[in-house]
C-alpha cells in the first residue's frame, strides 16, 4: 500500500511539474505574441487571455501603450490591463505619475472632465471622494473601441491639476493626493450593460 501510495504522490509531482513548466512555455511565447505589432487580432486577444492573471511587470503595458506602432485599440487594451491590473485605491497619484512617466501620448488630454456623482455607465469600483475625473484614453470620434479611465481622490483636485500633473507640473499636495477608486469603462462594458447602445457613438 505504501509503494502505490508512493507511487501516487511521484506521478503527481510529475504531472504538476510538467503542468507548471507547459504554463510557463505558454506564456513566454504570449509575452511575444502581445509585444510584436504585427501579430493578428486573433492571436494578440488568445495571447492577453493567456497572460492572465496579469502579474508581470506594469511596464509591460505602458511601453505598449505608448508606441505607435501598435493601433490605436491595443494602446488602449494595453492601459485597460495596466489599471486594471495594478492601480488600486490607496495608491497615491505621484507615484503613478512616476510609473506613467511624462506627458503620456495616449492620454487625450482636452477630455479629461471633472465629475460630480456617477450615475448611468459607470465602472463597477468605489468611486466616493472629494473628487472624481474621467480620463479618456487615445479618444477619438467613431473609433469602434473606445476606453475611459475614473478615478476618485481623497483631496479636491481641479482638472488643470490633473492635465499639468500628467504633464510632469504639479505640487507635492498634488503627488501626495490619495487615490481612493480606479476603474476602466469600455465599449465592451456597455454592450454588456446597454445591449442596444451603439457603442460607436459612445463618447466618454
Amino acid at each position: 500500500m505504501k509503494r502505490f501510495i508512493t507511487g501516487l504522490l511521484i506521478i503527481f509531482v510529475f504531472l504538476a511539474c510538467a503542468f507548471w513548466c507547459a504554463r510557463q512555455v505558454t506564456k513566454a511565447h504570449a509575452y511575444k505574441v502581445v509585444a510584436n505589432p504585427e501579430a493578428s487580432n486573433l492571436q494578440f486577444n488568445s495571447a492577453i487571455e493567456a497572460l492572465k492573471p496579469y502579474n508581470e511587470d506594469p511596464g509591460f503595458w505602458l511601453k505598449i501603450a505608448s508606441d505607435a506602432r501598435y493601433s490605436r485599440e491595443r494602446r488602449k487594451q494595453a492601459i485597460k490591463h495596466y489599471f486594471d491590473s495594478f492601480i488600486r485605491g490607496g495608491n497615491q497619484f505621484g507615484q503613478l505619475l512616476t510609473n506613467v512617466g511624462g506627458t503620456p501620448s495616449w492620454i487625450s488630454y482636452e477630455r479629461i472632465t471633472k465629475r460630480g456623482t456617477f450615475t448611468g455607465w459607470m465602472p463597477d469600483v468605489y468611486l466616493m471622494g472629494e473628487s472624481a475625473f474621467s480620463i479618456p484614453v487615445l479618444s477619438r470620434s467613431g473609433d469602434t473601441y473606445q476606453l475611459t479611465i475614473y478615478m476618485a481622490f481623497a483631496q479636491n483636485l481641479e482638472v488643470s491639476n490633473v492635465v499639468d500633473a500628467f504633464h510632469g507640473n504639479f505640487s507635492k499636495k498634488v503627488a501626495d493626493a490619495v487615490i481612493v477608486g480606479c476603474g476602466t469603462w469600455d465599449t465592451k462594458d456597455i454592450e454588456k450593460r446597454f445591449p442596444y447602445a451603439n457603442a460607436k457613438d459612445w463618447q466618454p
